[in-house]
């Protein structure tokens, strides 16, 4: 079974994709599994995403190829309590920089805490970062079948990336992928009003805009005017 994926822009024209079927796996034999040098992001162009993705406490984000982790890391300090996070990255030195500081930020967190008095915000969940060692491509690497860990397709709800164009050409068919599976999920809530309204999944790219896909805004105000292009896929 084939489906169709729309993405919306500022005119409500909507742009349709053809996804993949939902028992495809991406095959990445012979490829360069490198999808982009690491070139961190800016700390402006960070605030500029987590805005953008107006993450709640219930989210899921994914960050594929998140090189040090700096993203993921300033995305709970962002939203401190009950955000899940999970990076993925190829480059084995970036993934022991990336664990090296969450286990940092952890402590720092920790710390404040213990000086606050405990406890956090009245026993709430402090949002958690995983970071995993492998090809973004690989679909056993960010949707494990294992229900005890986040999976892209069945539980991420926010994605951000800084992939280079043939990077993102890459990546969209498992992004097409999850919004498939989001929208299975969505269907089997039908009388959840509020749920049917949000998007699918909100994307943020940085630099880059992923090929064939419109977005619903583009802000362009850090410095030298780098775009952070914004997508909702419903």
């Amino acid at each position: 079974t084939h489906y169709t994926m729309t993405s919306t822009n500022d005119n409500n024209n909507n742009n349709v994709e053809k996804a993949p079927t939902t028992t495809t796996n991406i095959n990445t034999s012979n490829n360069n599994n490198k999808l982009a040098p690491f070139n961190p992001t800016c700390t402006h162009a960070q605030s500029i995403a987590l805005n953008l993705l107006s993450l709640q406490t219930s989210d899921v984000l994914f960050d594929l190829g998140c090189g040090d982790g700096r993203f993921l890391c300033k995305a709970i300090q962002h939203i401190p309590y009950g955000l899940s996070c999970v990076g993925v990255e190829y480059d084995e030195m970036f993934v022991t920089r990336a664990k090296d500081a969450v286990a940092n930020l952890n402590q720092e967190l920790t710390t404040k805490e213990e000086e606050d008095g405990g406890g956090g915000e009245g026993g709430k969940k402090r949002s958690v970062i995983e970071i995993r060692h492998g090809d973004v491509l690989n679909e056993s690497i960010i949707s494990p079948s294992s229900t005890s860990s986040l999976s892209l397709y069945r539980d991420g709800t926010a994605i951000f990336l800084y992939l280079l164009p043939k990077g993102l050409k890459r990546v969209k068919p498992l992004l097409e992928k999850a919004a498939l599976e989001r929208k299975r999920q969505q269907q089997e809530k039908k009388n959840d009003d509020d749920e049917n309204d949000k998007p699918l999944l909100r994307i943020v790219s940085y630099m880059f805009s992923i090929p064939g896909w419109d977005p619903i805004h583009v802000d362009r105000s850090t410095k030298g005017e780098c775009p952070v292009y914004l997508y909702h896929l419903t």
